[in-house]
C-alpha cells in the first residue's frame, strides 16, 4: 500500500533512542528535530492553526507532541490542550523550554494506543510523524485512533506528511512520460538521492514516503471525510514536497 521501506522496530527504537538524546539539548526547534528558525515554526504553528480550524474553546489533542512547545505555540492564548509522546525524555523537557504545563498535559502513550476515552476532542493534531510510523499495520491502527477520540464533526489533522517527489512527478507525466513509468521513475530516483546525500556527507533521509493516490484509497476506507492539502510555508524548504491531511469525522461508527 504504502512505500514498502517501512521502518522495523529495530529501526524505531534507533529513531526514538535520537529523539531521546535530542530532549537534552538546550534549543526546542532542535529537540524537534526541526532545522528552521523560529520564525518559520511560527509561520507554520499559524498553518496548522488555519487548516485545523482551531477555535480558543476546542478540545485540542496532539499525538507525537513532544515537549508540548509546538503545541503551546499552535493553541490560542490561554487555551489548553492535552498531548502525547512516546519518548519519556521529550516529555520530561517540558519544564526546561518554559512550556506551561497548567496549560499544556503530557504524557507517554503511542499513536496506536491513545489512553482516552472516545470523541474526547474537538480537534486532533499528528504532525511531522507520520514517516516515522514502523509499518502499514501501525499507520492504518494509528490513523484509527485519531479518529476514535476525536468527536462527531470535529477535526483530525495528519500534518507534514512526508510525499514522494511530487512535483517532480508532475513535471515527467507533463513531459509525456505515461504516469506508470514515471512512478518507476521516481522510485529508481529515491535510492539515487540518498545516495548522493552520501557521496556530499550529507545525512541520507530516513524514514517513509507517502504517494497521495495511494493515501486517497486508504482514508477513503474510513469513516471521515478528507482532503488533501499542499503545504507551502515561507523559509521551510522541505514543505514543496510535503503535505497535509484533514479529516472531518461522520460519525460514532
Amino acid at each position: 500500500m504504502f512505500d514498502s521501506r517501512g521502518l522495523s522496530r529495530q529501526q524505531l527504537e534507533k529513531w526514538r533512542g535520537i529523539y531521546d538524546e535530542t530532549a537534552a539539548l538546550q534549543s526546542w526547534l532542535t529537540a524537534h528535530q526541526w532545522t528552521f528558525g523560529p520564525e518559520v515554526a511560527l509561520a507554520t504553528a499559524r498553518d496548522v492553526r488555519e487548516k485545523l480550524m482551531l477555535r480558543p474553546a476546542d478540545r485540542f489533542l496532539e499525538i507525537g507532541a513532544g515537549s508540548g512547545a509546538f503545541m503551546e505555540v499552535v493553541l490560542h492564548d490561554a487555551q489548553g490542550g492535552i498531548g502525547f509522546d512516546f519518548s519519556d525524555a521529550q516529555v520530561r523537557s517540558a519544564s526546561k523550554f518554559g512550556v506551561d504545563r497548567n496549560r499544556i498535559k503530557l504524557g507517554v502513550a503511542e499513536a496506536s494506543r491513545i489512553p482516552v476515552p472516545p470523541e474526547s476532542f474537538d480537534k486532533v493534531l499528528c504532525y511531522s510523524v507520520a514517516h516515522y510510523f514502523p509499518d502499514d499495520d501501525y499507520f492504518r491502527k494509528s490513523i484509527q485512533e485519531l479518529l476514535r477520540v476525536c468527536r462527531v464533526g470535529g477535526v483530525v489533522l495528519l500534518g507534514d506528511v512526508a510525499g514522494v517527489m511530487e512535483r517532480t512527478r508532475k513535471v515527467i507525466v507533463k513531459a509525456g512520460v505515461p504516469a506508470f513509468l514515471a512512478d518507476t521513475l521516481i522510485w529508481t530516483l529515491l535510492p539515487l538521492r540518498n545516495l548522493y546525500r552520501t557521496v556530499k556527507k550529507r545525512k541520507p533521509r530516513e524514514g517513509r514516503f507517502f504517494r497521495r493516490s495511494q493515501l486517497r484509497a486508504f482514508f477513503q476506507s474510513l469513516n471521515c471525510e478528507f482532503e488533501i492539502l499542499d503545504q507551502d510555508i515561507p523559509g521551510r524548504l522541505a514543505s514543496k514536497c510535503r503535505f497535509d491531511i484533514r479529516m472531518r469525522k461522520k460519525n460514532a461508527g
